[in-house]
């Protein structure tokens, strides 16, 4: 896979060389009618007046009877949004944190609508996904948002349109069509910590006004903002990402489109910007310890000398882990890693086809193809100078001295495809329809191995496990008018899910298949108060897919018996989980349009939750390290309660003003049990605790300004505050978070065919952590023996840079 990703990724760069060339003749004649992409007060004062597409067809933002959060390239540019995690703090109901596994990497992704968290990082087990244009994409990562045209954040349950893992919400990338007339743009961001991102971008007509294409690649890179304390001449965070894509627009006349849409990338990072607490940091005491063995309280910070990560690669971990000499069990690539840090090769493609009969009635087709391997050596995190002695030191050849010299190798390789077909009536009639079918197979398989300071010098515990899910479905969807101001929308789609898992290597476990099929239906009430402003209430149903402890019955009865004293756990097979969402809302335009805005509440009922737990069993004394294990539970109930605000108000033609506020309680009942928290609170009852990891209140305040200085340029300011409160590191809820306030601003000069941008980012230094998580620091247990410790990542240090484009 790797030669053919290379394959790809050259030629459609060799493409966009030559394709850029031959635009350059063009640029004169194209500038004047080229839009610079920046965003002035009048651009900011209609940031609701989007067209979304969230239901399969066209719908303004202010009259869809459904939450969603929409933000235009303009926006996105404007407050210099360039991933998931900035999408986040702008829109009320939706939290990201770039925190994982207690890493800062930029390897696995889990969104989190509405308080309804992951519960686990595995990419078949999401209860939300993202998607490129309608297309899911595996492992939900993305390469940037240059080639993105709108972001539709769509919050509650999906499944009507979306199919799987939209029990909770979804996120879908609208990219860019192509222009029939030549034009292009280069832009370029300099910034604090080596920080640089460079895109160029050419698009125009193959074939007269029939055919047209766009071309582009980034190169990102910034160098991390902390020093590594185990090594000061490295940085901890930095990061780098070259992509090209290329799109193809067919239009022959007004009744038939097709567009495709190909893009390769590639991600290499240096060890992630994250931090683990240590003894030090220990100040309440868990059931049944003598001294201190936990965290309780807000999360105190820790000092720069304890931020710091043992990252060296010694030639026996080269030769026996990363270039497998050692022949063990592994899911990507030979030499696809040489050194601490992530390596990512990904594609994406997608197609859809569409054509309008005489009649009104439209057919559309869409499909796609996505793949996503990478390899992270995460290096070890060290909090004080101790450093304990490796026992195969002297007796394996090149073994490290001490067990911080043991690095670990984490392999993942995703990969999916499937297609849409729909059937939908006129859209200009009382009772309107949609008919579809859908189908999506997906693929992951993960691995985590690494040197170990057992007699064989490895640490060989984890298991492959294989995950396949395809994921078939019909669905339907009516809409009839009652009168003009008066509409009833029904949804539905009957769902299959075949999910397969089985332990495949380094030993071969059963094969364990169940199919889960389940209905999914949602009706809506839409009321239309004025021209100006919308009413609905609707209610939903939603399932995620079970699945299984494929690992459970490959474990000792000695194992099996100390993860279930931890988690409780014993079920190989896991049930659906089960979710009844209601919602009521209100958007439109007040005060003769100087307001606009939407406001939407919920109550949700959530059974049968699943709960991921990363586990460390088998410690003993000539192991230490033990073995690690993943185990999920289904662990019980929760009810949902919560509301999002979001608007803009429009003080004059100069100056705009944006707003978000979000409040999100998820409230655990008497049902659900804590994985973890037995060992931390003598108890797995946590009854009206909130779920772990999500703040009960978000915001955001932002403030545009912009006025002509004369005929050709055009000043423009954008300020905004944005606010992620308290949340909790673990459903016990004893150690938390402070919250997190940032203030970003922008100034820039613009005219036609170009801009120059400043920026400044957290100019007030906040250092709050974004999110913290409950495990172990199996390399500082102190007198404990425990090893309590949360994982955070670090919170983003102030940056200031320019920013330039220009049109051609």
């Amino acid at each position: 896979m790797k030669q053919s990703f290379w394959r790809v990724s050259s030629a459609a760069l060799a493409i966009a060389i030559g394709s850029f060339q031959a635009g350059a003749a063009f640029a004169q004649n194209a500038a004047s009618s080229v839009d610079t992409g920046s965003q002035t007060a009048a651009d900011a004062a209609d940031s609701m007046e989007i067209t979304v597409t969230a239901r399969r067809r066209d719908e303004s933002l202010l009259e869809i009877p459904v939450a969603i959060s929409a933000l235009s390239d303009k926006s996105l540019e404007s407050r210099g949004i360039k991933d998931i995690q900035a999408i986040s703090q702008f829109t009320p109901g939706f939290q990201y944190v770039n925190e994982n596994l207690g890493r800062n990497d930029r390897g696995f992704t889990t969104l989190t609508f509405r308080g309804m968290e992951a519960g686990t990082f595995l990419v078949t087990r999401q209860p939300a996904q993202a998607f490129l244009d309608g297309i899911p994409i595996v492992g939900g990562n993305i390469p940037g948002l240059d080639d993105v045209q709108r972001v539709e954040v769509i919050k509650g349950p999906q499944s009507a349109y979306f199919g799987r893992s939209t029990f909770s919400g979804a996120i879908n990338f609208i990219s860019k069509d192509p222009g029939f007339e030549w034009s292009g743009r280069a832009k370029a961001d300099v910034g604090r910590f080596g920080t640089a991102d460079t895109n160029i971008m050419v698009e125009g007509p193959l074939v007269g006004d029939k055919l047209a294409f766009r071309l582009s690649g980034r190169y990102y890179t910034t160098d991390g903002q902390y020093v590594n304390a185990a090594d000061s001449s490295e940085r901890l965070g930095a990061r780098s990402t070259k992509s090209v894509a290329g799109t193809l627009l067919f239009q022959p006349n007004d009744a038939f489109h097709a567009k495709a849409f190909l893009g390769v990338w590639k991600d290499r990072d240096g060890p992630s910007a994250d931090a683990l607490t240590g003894e030090a940091q220990r100040n309440c005491r868990t059931t049944g310890a003598t001294v201190n063995t936990y965290i309780c309280g807000k999360i105190p910070s820790i000092p720069a000398s304890a931020i710091g990560k043992v990252t060296t690669i010694t030639p026996r971990f080269r030769s026996l882990i990363l270039n497998n000499d050692a022949n063990l069990a592994s899911v990507v690539d030979q030499n696809f890693l040489q050194g601490a840090g992530l390596e990512r090769h990904a594609i994406q493609s997608t197609l859809a086809l569409g054509y309008e009969f005489d009649s009104g009635i439209s057919i559309d087709a869409n499909g796609g193809y996505n793949y996503n391997a990478f390899e992270i050596v995460p290096g070890n995190a060290v909090t004080n100078t101790t450093r304990r002695p490796n026992p195969n030191f002297g007796r394996l050849p090149g073994a490290p001295q001490f067990q911080e010299d043991l690095q670990n190798r984490v392999d993942q390789e995703n990969f999916g495809y499937g297609g849409e077909l729909r059937v939908s009536s006129p859209a200009k009639q009382s009772f309107r329809w949609m008919v579809g079918a859908s189908s999506f197979f997906q693929q992951a398989q993960g691995r985590s191995f690494g040197e170990g300071t057992t007699a064989s010098g490895f640490n060989d515990g984890a298991l492959v496990t294989d995950r396949d899910v395809l994921t078939t479905g019909v669905f339907t969807a009516l809409a009839y008018d009652f009168i003009e101001s008066l509409t009833l929308n029904v949804e539905a789609r009957y769902q299959w899910d075949n999910v397969n898992s089985q332990v495949i290597k380094p030993t071969v476990g059963p094969v364990y298949k169940k199919t889960f099929k389940s209905f999914q239906p949602r009706v809506i009430l839409q009321y239309k108060a004025s021209d100006q402003i919308n009413l609905y209430a609707s209610a939903a149903q939603a399932y995620r897919p079970g699945d299984f402890n494929a690992n459970l019955g490959l474990f000792t009865a000695a194992e099996r018996a100390e993860i279930e004293l931890e988690t409780g756990a014993s079920s190989i097979v896991l049930d659906q989980e089960k979710l009844w969402m209601y919602e009521g809302g209100i958007k439109g335009r007040f005060f003769g349009g100087i307001l606009t805005g939407t406001l939407a509440g919920y109550y949700g009922d959530w059974s049968n939750i699943h709960v991921f737990t990363n586990l460390t069993i088998s410690r003993t004394a000539a192991n230490p390290l033990g073995r690690g294990v993943d185990i999920a539970t289904a662990s019980g109930d929760a009810k949902l309660y919560g509301m999002e605000l979001e608007g803009s108000l429009k003080i004059s033609d100069s100056l705009t003003t944006d707003f978000g506020f979000g409040y999100t309680r998820v409230k655990l009942e008497s049902a659900y049990l804590c994985s973890v928290c037995q060992p931390l609170i003598g108890t797995r009852t946590v009854t009206g605790n909130q779920k772990a990891r999500v703040p009960k209140y978000t915001g955001n305040f932002g403030v545009t300004y912009s006025r002509p200085i004369n005929d050709i340029f055009t000043v423009v300011a954008h300020g905004d505050f944005t606010y992620r409160g308290t949340s909790f590191a673990e459903d016990a809820n004893l150690a938390r978070t402070g919250a997190v306030k940032r203030v970003n601003a922008t100034l820039g000069l613009q005219r036609e065919e170009y801009s120059f941008t400043l920026y400044a980012t957290n100019i007030f230094n906040n250092k709050a952590i974004n999110s913290a998580s409950s495990g172990t620091n199996n390399l500082d247990l102190g007198p404990t023996g425990q090893g309590r410790a949360l994982s955070f990542a670090l919170p983003e240090k102030p940056t200031y840079g320019v920013r330039v484009a220009y049109k051609f």
